[in-house]
């Protein structure tokens, strides 16, 4: 079989397991890099599987220097390649691991952040308030279905999120009222689709199967709806949500309008949010410990890593630490000023 067959065939195996469409892309986009390896290293396609996974990943850290998650990633797509694609046994694979690294998050004050989100343009300026009042991830963000802001209630529902969790955050307050007005613009396009009998959104896993009409409800419809109809991957025209690129985008003309940094993106919003969180808490005297567990929950799928840091930032300085240079400054300033 081609190489070019395999990864086709790949593709719509993880489509029909229902996998989600940035896993799909990921592991397929593995899958050509290491058909493109095995061309320009025939001898090494020869070997079994396991042996052509282990050069190959031993090959990306040697040479592209890539991260421990990446390689992590890489190494679940050729897994998946050879169980679920060439249906053979992957015995013990001893590549040369990707060291981890520990990346400190960049922030921005929150006067940047108001600053930000009062210069996006309006269809995106709710968004990057939502990213950053609730600490989403873009996709979470952005895969919110109508019955997933339960304003009763005053929660965000997530699913399937990073690792695959569910979780519920609050919604901040101040926010209702713009999440009402967007949750009633959707209603509205709903209702145009309704009209002109459109094909409903798509459906995880097999509910489209289970429950054919879901699709065309008003709960399951995106809460931030594309304006423009699309094809999804079996070629359906079909509504989406509002783009991910769309949203990028409108960060980096907005940024460096403003002249931030390039960090600020999407995702450092989440970032923001949490070192601010903390902040706030540990300015009010929760103690950090209760600080950090509440986060956790908000924040969900995060590591102890990463926790350490936004604690880090948050902390504000001890007036009681100083460094040896300011000590040694501080005597030499009273020496001089005994002897004046």
């Amino acid at each position: 079989m081609k190489l070019d067959d395999l990864t086709s065939r790949m593709r719509e195996k993880m489509r029909l397991e229902n996998k989600a469409p940035d896993t799909i892309d990921a592991y397929t986009s593995v899958a050509s890099k290491f058909f493109a390896y095995l061309v320009k290293h025939p001898e090494i396609r020869e070997m079994d599987h396991a042996k052509r996974m282990e050069a190959y990943l031993t090959w990306r850290v040697l040479h592209h220097d890539i991260s421990q998650s990446t390689q992590n990633v890489e190494f679940n797509a050729l897994l998946y390649l050879g169980r679920k694609i060439l249906g053979v046994e992957i015995g013990e694979v001893n590549a040369m691991r990707a060291q981890p690294r520990r990346r400190i998050p960049h922030i921005i004050s929150p006067s940047q952040v108001a600053q930000l989100i009062a210069a996006m343009p309006p269809d995106y300026a709710l968004i990057a308030k939502v990213l950053y009042g609730a600490g989403l991830r873009i996709n979470e963000c952005l895969s919110l279905r109508i019955k997933d802001v339960d304003f009763s209630n005053g929660k965000l529902i997530i699913h399937e999120g990073k690792g695959d969790k569910d979780g519920i955050v609050p919604i901040p307050a101040s926010l209702i009222a713009n999440l009402q007005y967007q949750a009633e613009h959707a209603h509205t396009v709903w209702k145009d689709d309704r009209y002109h009998k459109y094909n409903g959104v798509s459906l995880p896993h097999s509910l489209a199967k289970k429950y054919p009409q879901a699709a065309y409800s008003l709960e399951w419809l995106w809460f931030f709806p594309n304006p423009d109809l699309g094809k999804d991957e079996e070629r359906v025209l079909r509504r989406y949500h509002i783009y991910d690129f769309a949203v990028q985008k409108a960060f980096v003309i907005t940024r460096r309008r403003l002249g931030l940094p390039e960090f600020v993106t999407p995702h450092a919003m989440r970032h923001f949010y949490a070192t601010h969180f903390l902040q706030h808490l540990l300015a009010r005297g929760i103690p950090e410990s209760m600080a950090r567990h509440q986060l956790q929950q908000y924040l969900r799928h995060v590591s102890p890593n990463t926790m350490d840091w936004y604690v880090h930032l948050a902390m504000p300085d001890n007036p009681m630490v100083k460094s040896p240079l300011d000590l040694l400054a501080e005597k030499e300033s009273n020496l001089s000023n005994a002897i004046g």
